[in-house]
């Protein structure tokens, strides 16, 4: 419903209007509604000129990396950003790293969890986390250790992913969890960002 009106506003192009219909909300849930990169865009231009939405929740809505790219220009501006189980790979990740670099990002919850990003996003992902001074929580865990968009992180990360736990980042929680880590792996890991599963 939500996002029919955002299309309609944008046809009217009526940033007052836009102003009206948001400026109630504090958070806006897109939660399992199907969004191609043009809602994405559409959703992009809406939140361009509202300062006022502190949470995005767009688990399980098939987003890819194209959608990340729509998107990318409001991110910052969130304080809570939730894109569980979609598919924005570590194409979408690095996208959300150059996000998180902004020096003007509020964001201080991300997740991530099952959205088929490997080890290749890690690297991207820590080198922001090391500028970015608001991101407390990071979620790159699974539901489960299978499924078809399970995170895939292994032993590889964890060189980067100890980084985080320096004093110059300011990263309070990393959930890994139901990845491919070892043993050794999870220990490490555990170590730094303990976990009660």
């Amino acid at each position: 419903m939500l996002l029919r009106i955002l299309h309609y506003v944008l046809e009217l192009g009526d940033k007052n209007m836009t102003m009206n219909a948001l400026s109630p909300l504090k958070i806006m849930k897109f939660t399992e509604c199907q969004l191609q990169p043009f809602d994405c865009a559409v959703l992009s231009s809406q939140l361009m000129d509202v300062d006022q939405i502190e949470e995005l929740n767009l688990s399980t809505c098939g987003i890819q990396v194209e959608g990340i790219h729509e998107l990318e220009l409001v991110l910052h501006k969130l304080k809570i950003l939730r894109l569980n189980e979609n598919r924005i790979g570590d194409g979408g990740a690095k996208r959300l790293s150059d996000v998180l670099k902004k020096e003007d990002c509020k964001i201080q919850i991300l997740e991530l969890k099952s959205n088929s990003l490997t080890d290749d996003c890690v690297k991207h992902l820590v080198s922001a986390l090391r500028v970015n001074r608001s991101l407390m929580q990071l979620d790159l865990s699974n539901d489960g250790p299978n499924g078809e968009q399970a995170n895939k992180l292994t032993d590889i990360s964890i060189p980067e992913l100890q980084l985080l736990s320096r004093n110059d980042v300011n990263l309070k929680e990393l959930r890994w969890m139901h990845n491919q880590f070892s043993t050794d792996g999870k220990r490490i890991l555990n170590s730094l960002y303990p976990t009660d599963v």
